[in-house]
């Protein structure tokens, strides 16, 4: 298949060489033989390697720990301070500090004359766009507070299903319509539709298979693997729990998104909703 790939190829190009039509030939010579043989000899490999592609706040962390010093991905793709000694980093320097890389869409690369990505097929996590706010919400608030990363929360009301949808909405408000470089480096891509990492421009698919964040994760991540004989990596702790399933007592969860913050969301994440199989509405 691949051998006549190659012919057709060779007369196509030698066809823009002539100034009438060539004369169709029901045979080959030995000589196109040969060199189409040599041709295809020279593939190193038509395998392509599989690499995670790390959209915010979908297990990514609980992934890259999986694969820990086995393969370098998500995050461990990019060698950054500080230094997580579970990653196996690539060869070279570092990236520059304070921008999560991981998080920026693939379609963005190469960036530095440099692109991870590239030659891979890429595999990502979705999750419940409502979920996926109320996780973010609960990761920000907690992040620790640096010179370079203002705290941006109130956190003695963290418990408040006020707060958390009054904070929801005013971040979704500050969020840009279309994807923009300006956009992701703001929030290191949190709020960015997961729709976007998926597709770019023109509905171009970038990520290449694409697991839900759901019950039947865990078996699917498996059955990925072992589709490229990557069965060692498995996720020995990953606690697949929504938000809408956490201890009342402990975390808000979906049930105390009011119905602006539920309108807002929607609004934000029409594409993850519409496009990605999930529910327009929370009403349960």
């Amino acid at each position: 298949m691949v051998l006549g790939a190659v012919i057709v190829w060779m007369w196509t190009i030698q066809s823009f060489q002539t100034t009438t039509a060539p004369q169709i030939r029901a045979s080959v010579t030995k000589l196109e033989i040969a060199s189409a043989l040599e041709y295809v000899n020279s593939f190193k490999s038509l395998k392509r390697t599989l690499k995670f592609f790390h959209i915010p706040k979908t297990a990514g962390t609980a992934i890259e720990q999986a694969a820990g010093q086995k393969v370098a991905w998500g995050s461990c793709l990019f060698k950054h301070k500080p230094i997580r000694h579970t990653c196996s980093y690539p060869a070279g320097g570092y990236w520059p500090s304070y921008i999560g890389w991981w998080h920026i869409p693939s379609q963005f690369f190469p960036i530095f004359n440099l692109n991870p990505y590239q030659d891979a097929e890429l595999f990502g996590v979705i999750r419940d766009p409502f979920d996926r706010m109320v996780s973010e919400f609960y990761y920000i608030c907690s992040l620790k507070v640096k010179d370079w990363r203002p705290d941006q929360c109130n956190r003695t009301r963290l418990l408040e299903p006020e707060y958390m949808n009054e904070w929801l909405q005013n971040k979704l408000h500050q969020q840009h319509q279309e994807p923009s470089a300006e956009a992701f480096l703001t929030d290191n891509g949190h709020f960015t539709p997961q729709y976007d990492f998926i597709f770019g421009p023109h509905q171009v698919r970038m990520l290449d298979y694409v697991l839900k964040m759901d019950d039947g994760f865990g078996e699917s991540f498996d059955k990925l693997m072992a589709a490229f004989l990557s069965s060692d990596i498995k996720l020995e702790k990953f606690n697949a729990i929504g938000a809408q399933e956490r201890d009342k007592e402990t975390h808000l969860n979906v049930k105390d998104l009011n119905r602006e913050t539920l309108s807002t969301i929607q609004r934000t994440y029409e594409k993850d909703l519409s496009f990605l199989g999930y529910s327009l509405t929370k009403d349960d």
